[in-house]
């Protein structure tokens, strides 16, 4: 039996979730990344399927932050 928690973060470090749940007493088994900034996964898409994001949603976010990268 494990323990489903939720852990927002405006700009995550390296495995700084990991320490967060090892902190509040669980170990971390597996995580799973639900949205990069405005950019949410559709959490009905089941293993393989995929779907089209908006490119301008994309190039946006790539202003504000630097997961995304475009050479």
């Amino acid at each position: 039996v494990g323990t489903w928690m939720e852990v927002v973060l405006n700009e995550g470090r390296h495995r700084q979730v990991r320490k967060i749940t090892a902190a509040a007493g669980h170990r971390t088994i597996r995580l799973c990344r639900v949205a990069i900034g405005k950019l949410e996964l559709d959490l009905n898409l089941k293993p393989g399927d995929w779907n089209y994001i908006n490119k301008e949603d994309v190039l946006e976010e790539s202003r504000a932050t630097d997961e995304f990268r475009f050479d």
